[in-house]
């Protein structure tokens, strides 16, 4: 034993020593570091109330021939209604929030985009192909979600 003494590190100098360490041993891979983002991305509005899905033409079954170039979702949480349709390319989505004074923003691949909505609460937008979802905050502050819609 030496007579040495001893270097005290706080916590924030000793976490920042490990992770060195770490990153000079096991570095992270650049697709596990994206998810990991992506995924604390997608939870930011964790306290959102999550909306019901209460109708999608895709797994509408009616027996008779229908024109499917068109996807069309409804989604209800209190007194939230959200409506969607995905144009046939997929890139074009049309809908309408009710109640219309709320402020609405869809998230996809690329980020969170604020809709713009007009008295009746309708709004057009273009999105990348993927997964998405919208987010309708309400006059009082409240938030409801629909699920990520995967196309």
């Amino acid at each position: 034993m030496t007579n040495e003494p001893t270097r005290r590190l706080d916590d924030d100098a000793l976490l920042a020593a490990v992770g060195d360490m770490l990153d000079a041993t096991e570095p992270l891979r650049d697709e596990l570091v994206e998810l990991v983002s992506t995924e604390a991305f997608a939870m930011r509005n964790i306290d959102a109330l999550m909306a019901d899905l209460v109708h999608d033409s895709a797994a509408a079954s009616s027996g008779t021939r229908a024109d499917d170039s068109f996807r069309t979702m409804s989604f209800a949480a209190d007194d939230v209604d959200i409506e969607v349709q995905f144009s046939g390319d997929g890139a074009t989505v049309h809908g309408r929030v009710d109640p219309p004074t709320a402020q609405c923003t869809m998230d996809d691949s690329s980020g969170e985009h604020r809709l713009t909505l007009d008295e009746y609460g309708r709004f057009t937008a273009t999105t990348e192909s993927g997964r998405l979802r919208f987010v309708v905050t309400l006059v009082d502050g409240r938030q409801i979600a629909t699920p990520w819609i995967f196309r």
